[in-house]
């Protein structure tokens, strides 16, 4: 056995500078390089001694690095004291990693320089030799260049960051060459034996298991590939899916820089996603009819349809005990994907057993009311439904068109189903409920979008409609498609400001928007879900429209009967004083909005004479009534005077 790299009578560290006579011209051994070294000055002999160990030691580096089944003991050099350790004897790990990234032999020389420097101490120690400084643990682009490049390796004097080792994320970059050089923080892991995990098996619904398979066969081949998802919840899961088929971890760039993510992707072992074109991403999940960008493959990915949705709500329901009768309903309410359908009922099964009792059909509704994630961007304003039918005033024809709007929202889907030719068209639900201003459409829509169980929008118009060319439909899809993601009730109120007749074509200016609100109409009728229109002039929608419609529901201003009956709703008795009688009221010719206007005013005034006497609980008064009421007319330059308005005058000794 060789003598360690010390000389007799010398501590390891830093070689003494005394003077002494040269090192021999040749080196022909360890042992007699020691017995000619003078003591006094050891570094020209300890240069020579380790540049002729290190030449021997990465030679036989180097035929292990090409031939994977080599010996690993023959990474040490016996004749320089090394002796191999745990780490050095893993070494072989990078054999089956690195010949995949066409390194020259002078990059693999310095990966493995850096890495072993670091695995191993007593390699470390030498190349503190090496650099005649005992902290310098480390190698040294200047040192790997005097030590490897009588073999024909060339060693550049700088790695930036464009050189092949680092730009493909094996090394970092090297300025200087008397810096360090290093691994990478995931090469490093590499060489020592870690790989990311590879994503579990996903099991895929069987509408997805083929996109699976084109996708896998596509980046196999070394294809960038964008999904257009028409479901957003199906790209994360076919994402997963597709990592797990190709034994590979989803990586989405947000744990490593850039260049060490397309490292581990060279190697098979992640698959970059992004949302967007992100630079060095393999996969990429977008919205349909997203552009596809050049060198990128496209898959399109349909949406689920009613059937499935059913049949994903029985199979939940069926093993969770419930009756499966309550997949329609459920169903109808938001068109969901298998994954998030088996991510609700999870977390629904998990609120019930915490608190310690069974799964019940309320807990799957809240599950599902809770989910929409959902941006408005200023666009709606979100009405939580207070309201039902019950409770409006309507008549009889009016509450019957109402019903009918229920139904088609509740069994649309089924029935186009069973309807042959049914296509993607016309599975959404417009209506129009057209009538003089003030006669309760909003509040209908509310209503129904209660009893659907459902969030209200109420579209902004005034955010809606743009001056731009093309940006008001872009507005309309963003509305749309967030609210058939949420399975909200969709409300344009005053629709005839949106969907006006289409204009003869004198200019361009006439062309542009003809052509805006076509695809207004297309977009409609494309939408699936339940959209509400209100209008006080439905004579000027486009007959266009009118065609696409499912129901035109007609809300009638109210006669005596109903304005008494909603005069009755809003103030019921125990607020009224002594002998008022609402029939009086009633005579006045008032919206359903306007008595509701009027009856906030009459308990405004009596409150006001309350506070005003020191009382606490104000009784609304004829006069109050009558002076509310009057108010109100007085806003359409109308004026009402009863018998009865003398009377309350006197009462209250005149006019305030």
């Amino acid at each position: 056995m060789m003598q360690e790299l010390r000389p007799p009578g010398v501590r390891t560290g830093t070689p003494s500078r005394a003077a002494t006579p040269a090192a021999p011209d040749s080196v022909t051994g360890a042992e007699a390089a020691v017995e000619a070294v003078v003591p006094a000055d050891l570094t020209l002999g300890y240069l020579k001694l380790l540049r002729d160990a290190f030449e021997r030691l990465m030679r036989q580096y180097r035929q292990i690095w090409d031939h994977a089944g080599g010996h690993p003991e023959m990474l040490t050099a016996a004749g320089i004291g090394l002796r191999p350790t745990a780490a050095a004897r893993t070494v072989h790990e990078p054999v089956d990693l690195f010949p995949k990234l066409g390194l020259s032999q002078s990059a693999e020389a310095m990966i493995a320089a850096a890495w072993w420097a670091v695995a191993d101490p007593q390699l470390a120690a030498a190349f503190g030799w090496v650099h005649d400084d005992a902290s310098r643990r480390y190698p040294s682009l200047s040192a790997l260049r005097l030590l490897l490049e009588p073999d024909g390796l060339f060693i550049p004097l700088a790695l930036p960051q464009d050189s092949g080792p680092v730009a493909i994320g094996l090394l970092q970059p090297v300025a200087d060459a008397a810096a360090p050089v290093r691994l990478t923080e995931t090469a490093a892991l590499l060489v020592d034996g870690w790989r990311p995990p590879a994503e579990p098996p996903v099991p895929l619904p069987a509408r997805l298991r083929s996109t699976a398979d084109q996708a896998c066969l596509l980046i196999a081949a070394g294809n960038r590939l964008s999904l257009r998802c028409a479901d957003a919840d199906d790209g994360p899961v076919l994402a997963r899916a597709i990592a797990a088929r190709l034994d590979r971890a989803l990586d989405d760039g947000s744990e490593r820089p850039p260049a060490q993510t397309r490292l581990l992707e060279r190697l098979g072992l992640v698959l970059p996603w992004s949302a967007d074109e992100t630079s060095g991403a393999v996969l990429r999940l977008t919205a349909p009819g997203a552009p596809s960008a050049p060198g990128w493959q496209v898959l399109d990915v349909a949406a689920i349809d009613s059937a499935g949705v059913a049949k994903a709500w029985r199979r939940v329901l069926g093993s969770a005990g419930l009756d499966t009768r309550a997949a329609g309903q459920l169903s109808a309410r938001m068109r969901l994907t298998e994954a998030t359908i088996q991510s609700l009922h999870a977390t629904a099964q998990a609120a019930a057993d915490v608190q310690r009792r069974h799964l019940t059909l309320d807990d799957l509704h809240a599950a599902v009311r809770r989910h929409p994630q959902h941006t408005l961007n200023g666009m709606a304003r979100l009405v939580p439904p207070s309201l039902r039918l019950d409770d409006l005033v309507l008549p009889d024809a009016t509450r019957a068109g109402l019903r009918d709007l229920l139904a088609h929202a509740r069994h649309s889907d089924e029935a186009l189903t069973a309807l042959p030719g049914a296509g993607v068209r016309g599975r959404g639900v417009a209506v129009l409920l057209h009538g003089p201003s003030g006669t309760g459409k909003t509040a209908a829509t509310e209503a129904v979008a209660a009893e659907l169980d459902r969030d209200l929008w109420i579209v902004d118009l005034a955010q809606l409609v743009s001056k731009w060319l093309g940006e008001t439909s872009r507005n309309l899809d963003r509305v749309l498609t967030e609210a058939a993601r949420a399975g909200a009730v969709l409300l344009f109120d005053e629709a005839e400001g949106l969907f006006g007749r289409r204009a003869e074509v004198n200019d361009a200016r006439d062309r542009y928007a003809n052509l805006e609100i076509d695809h207004l109409l297309q977009r409609i009728e494309l939408h699936e879900g339940l959209v509400v229109l209100t209008s006080n002039r439905p004579a000027a929608l486009d007959d266009g429209f009118q065609r696409r419609l499912r129901l035109s529901v007609r809300f009638e201003l109210p006669d005596h009967v109903a304005r008494q009956a909603i005069w009755a709703a809003l103030l019921p008795s125990e607020r009224l004083g002594e002998g008022v009688d609402l029939d009086d009221v009633a005579g006045a010719e008032l919206s359903p909005s306007s008595i509701r206007a009027a009856a906030l005013a009459a308990l405004v005034f009596a409150t006001d004479d309350v506070r005003a006497a020191g009382q606490t609980q104000p009784r609304i008064e004829a006069v109050h009534l009558h002076r509310a009421v009057q108010r109100e007319l007085e806003k359409s330059g109308r004026t009402w005077a009863p018998a009865a308005v003398a009377a309350a005058a006197d009462f209250r000794g005149g006019n305030r």
